[in-house]
């Protein structure tokens, strides 16, 4: 418990001393590092919103050439479709994959996918029937897909519905293994710039340190000291001379108080040793007070 007061008395006191003599150091480097972690979390925040962007933008590349495969093994009879080749199909017969069919109608003629029965699927046909092309994503039995919704036209007329959907999975493994890597590189850049930053906060402060230890040097006795500090004409420049010119204005004061001070005490001494000469032969002997007077 005692040891526990003399650290509390005499540890925070030296913590806090330390801090103070160095808060404007740390306190750059701080707002250095601050300022970078917010552009690094937008950069990061961007980037990830702009792979996502691009991976899903490819995704509807391939699920729109797909469709266009697919909907050239269709034939269009008595409004009816019938399929040529199933062969062109998406891949096997999966949870990844989805292939829909529909009438004009809006009856469901073919699903390779039938354990997906998702609402959305079903809600995006009007729009199809309409002659709108509508992408989307939903969420699957086994996790996200991207749907791409395609009206079947021959003869100028909507005689069916298309939709080709794909697993994102790949999207998510890709952007797991982009969050992983900004979760290591962003603390190793803050760590390098907050060295940096503590490296550019001495440089930048280092004249300022010269001109703290000159003044701590500089007394009445003592007005020779200068900091002739060479640099730019920037604002620390420009604190050096300034200090400079007014050690010197000091100096020219401090001096002319001596020169005043000499002088005043060479012109009152013979007056002064005069009055003292009278007194003491004053007081020589006893007298009458006319005498004194």
């Amino acid at each position: 418990m005692r040891n526990w007061r003399i650290w509390d008395r005499f540890g925070w006191t030296a913590l806090r001393n330390l801090a103070l003599s160095r808060s404007l150091r740390w306190r750059l480097t701080a707002w250095y590092i601050c300022l970078l972690s917010g552009l690094l979390l937008v950069f990061c925040a961007g980037m990830y919103v702009a792979v996502y962007r691009v991976l899903v933008d490819n995704f509807d590349e391939i699920l729109a050439s797909q469709a266009n495969l697919i909907v050239q093994t269709i034939d269009v009879a008595d409004q009816d479709l019938r399929f040529n080749n199933t062969g062109l199909r998406i891949g096997k017969l999966n949870d990844e994959h989805l292939i829909r069919v529909y009438r004009a109608d809006g009856r469901l003629i073919f699903n390779d996918n039938p354990e997906e029965r998702s609402g959305e699927l079903e809600a995006a046909v009007p729009a199809a029937l309409d002659g709108e092309r509508h992408a989307s994503q939903i969420e699957g039995r086994e996790g996200p897909m991207r749907v791409q919704t395609f009206p079947i036209t021959s003869g100028g007329k909507v005689r069916g519905v298309l939709q080709v959907g794909l697993s994102l999975e790949d999207v998510s493994d890709t952007m797991r293994a982009l969050v992983k890597v900004m979760l290591v590189l962003t603390p190793a850049m803050l760590l390098l710039a907050s060295g940096g930053g503590l490296f550019l906060a001495n440089r930048a402060l280092g004249p300022i340190e010269r001109i703290t230890r000159a003044a701590q040097q500089i007394s009445a006795e003592n007005f020779s000291r200068r900091l002739d500090l060479r640099g730019p004409d920037d604002e620390v420049g420009r604190l050096a001379r300034t200090f400079d010119a007014m050690i010197g204005r000091l100096q020219t004061a401090f001096e002319q108080q001596r020169r005043f001070a000499a002088d005043a005490s060479h012109e009152l001494r013979t007056p002064l040793a005069a009055i003292i000469g009278q007194i003491d032969v004053a007081t020589e002997r006893t007298r009458d007070a006319e005498s004194y007077r």
